[in-house]
């Protein structure tokens, strides 16, 4: 008995295999970087050829209970813009 493949599970693995070379490539990128400025930059930038977002932030935990940005990507909106407007 001959099985034909299943075009679903093949999409899918190739996915998984873009996905798992994507995130390699990004863990490369980041093990080089030392300054904590350009960790989050890299990540904001990165993540954005992964998910669309409209904001990121990068924060690092500092004293173990504040919580210090060190990174944003995205819109800034003003206040009394938008459809947040009272």
């Amino acid at each position: 008995m001959v099985r034909t493949p299943d075009p679903t599970r093949q999409r899918d693995a190739e996915r998984s295999d873009a996905q798992l070379d994507m995130l390699h490539s990004f863990a490369a990128k980041l093990n080089v970087l030392t300054e904590t400025a350009e960790i989050g930059n890299t990540i904001t930038a990165e993540l954005r050829t992964i998910v669309d977002y409209h904001n990121c932030r990068v924060y690092l935990l500092q004293d173990e209970t504040r919580l210090m940005p060190i990174a944003f990507r995205g819109e800034l909106i003003q206040v009394g813009s938008g459809s947040a407007v009272h």
